[in-house]
């Protein structure tokens, strides 16, 4: 006498049985797969655009900073820093605690324009300093910007 277990197979899983027994048919079943993909896709869209927007506003933190540093040593020294660099301008120590770093590239902006580059001008008199938005501001455009002592090109 066998007195041991019987053998079952397992039941296979089939995606399509799953809705079945949901009770979705398979146009439903494509129509709902095809709604969650676009709601995933706007999610990541908005996602994508809100990193953006961050960025650019860190980057015009970062001008704003520099822009009031160099003003206050214009006005305490008659002129603006000399050298052109992307690093912080000699004699702008006590001015600016550090150069800022731009974030990470977006949109229009390459590596290379990613750069807070600083130039004097006119023997003292102006400056330039280039940077790039990734996406459109209020006021600016995406792309390559210049800041000068008269304000933002």
């Amino acid at each position: 006498m066998y007195h041991g277990t019987k053998k079952t197979k397992p039941k296979k899983i089939d995606s399509c049985s799953i809705f079945h027994e949901l009770g979705f048919i398979s146009i439903e079943s494509l129509i709902l797969i095809i709604m969650i993909g676009l709601l995933i896709l706007t999610g990541l869209t908005a996602y994508f655009f809100a990193v953006g927007q961050a960025r650019d506003k860190q980057r015009m933190s970062d001008i704003a900073a520099i822009q009031t540093a160099l003003q206050i040593y214009y006005k305490e020294n008659g002129f603006y820093p000399t050298g052109q660099s992307i690093a912080q301008p000699m004699g702008m120590t006590g001015y600016l605690d550090n150069w800022p770093t731009p974030p990470q590239p977006s949109g229009l902006c390459t590596k290379t324009q990613n750069q807070y580059l600083y130039s004097q001008k006119a023997n003292g008199e102006d400056f330039n300093l280039s940077f790039c938005l990734g996406q459109k501001t209020d006021v600016l455009s995406a792309g390559p910007h210049t800041l000068a002592s008269k304000g933002i090109q």
